[in-house]
């Protein structure tokens, strides 16, 4: 288990990658210890698995990608997570392949293929909540 809101992390040590959003958020946590900032996410990896901290915020795909490579870890993703990042693809303002995109997307969520595809690569269906 892991923290369920930011009160959890009261009295918290928090590593997170410097510059990121995460970070941010961090820092604006009411009773946090102590917020780590470090270039990369693997060194934030190191930081958490060496008792340097208490809580690790990152992105899920990072999260993800660090299990896969260290499947011996104690460490777990926190589900449903404390925050949600929703990402996209950027398009330049009336580009015509927009609905292409979209058509595409929609096809793949709606044959299952797209969550075939995220439990392939990321062993879990990675879509965004609706």
């Amino acid at each position: 288990t892991g923290p369920k809101s930011e009160s959890d992390l009261k009295d918290k040590t928090i590593v997170a990658q410097v510059g990121s959003t995460y970070a941010k958020k961090a820092q604006g946590i009411p009773g946090v210890k102590k917020v780590i900032t470090l270039p990369k996410d693997t060194d934030a990896y190191l930081a958490i698995t060496s008792g340097k901290a208490d809580a690790w915020i990152t992105d899920r795909f990072v999260a993800l990608e660090s299990l896969k490579k260290n499947p011996n870890s104690e460490l777990k993703i926190r589900n449903p997570m404390l925050y949600v990042e929703k990402i996209g693809i950027a398009v330049k303002k009336d580009n015509p392949i927009v609905a292409e995109l979209n058509k595409g997307l929609k096809k793949a969520l709606d044959d299952g293929s797209y969550a075939a595809l995220s439990k392939k690569y990321f062993g879990v269906d990675i879509r965004c909540a609706q």
